[in-house]
């Protein structure tokens, strides 16, 4: 069933709307699978958990090594400053 259709049964069994975003944000995902960017709405519930079940894992694969390369950067950027403050003190000294 779809994620719209599931919200308009919520509206029904719990006799009140949702909130206004719902039904005018767009709410995009993107498929890999499919090249192209969806609207979770128009998803079914199934295909919704397992899209964020596979993002959720990636993004924990990527997060570490997104931490590497940049507690990489930082040193490169740390080194950089050493060797410009280096190049600052030559410069004053004459």
């Amino acid at each position: 069933m779809k994620i719209r259709d599931l919200i308009e049964l919520q509206e029904v069994i719990e006799k009140r709307t949702s909130p206004i975003d719902i039904h005018e944000y767009d709410f995009k995902y993107y498929s890999s699978s499919e090249d192209k960017e969806r609207d979770i709405l128009d998803m079914d519930l199934i295909h919704v958990i397992r899209a964020l079940s596979k993002t959720n894992n990636i993004s924990t694969k990527d997060k570490d090594i997104i931490e590497g390369q940049l507690s990489s950067i930082k040193n490169h950027v740390d080194n950089v400053r050493v060797l410009v403050n280096s190049i600052e003190e030559d410069i004053k000294d004459g």
